[in-house]
């Protein structure tokens, strides 16, 4: 046996039923209502065109996908408005 059978602990322990948590319970209170927040109004996007160098678009596209961005053009955008 894994333990002492004249352990009197060990043994009720064993030999109780443990209470399952209560899941189903209807909760009327409206301070646990699921709501869903609104989706706040972003700005439209336009096409800009553009020119720059080569080695700048490579580290450009670099930097973007290594923060997470999806896109190059998302990159230059957010940092263009946290800039101080």
């Amino acid at each position: 046996m894994a333990f002492d059978p004249e352990n009197k602990k060990i043994t009720d322990a064993v030999k109780q039923i443990p209470s399952a948590p209560v899941t189903n319970k209807k909760n009327t209170s409206t301070n646990d209502v699921f709501t869903i927040p609104k989706m706040k109004k972003e700005e439209k996007t336009k096409n800009y065109t553009f020119t720059m160098k080569p080695k700048i678009r490579k580290k450009l596209s670099a930097l973007s996908k290594s923060h997470g961005f999806k896109s190059d053009s998302a990159f230059l955008s957010y940092m263009i408005e946290h800039v101080e």
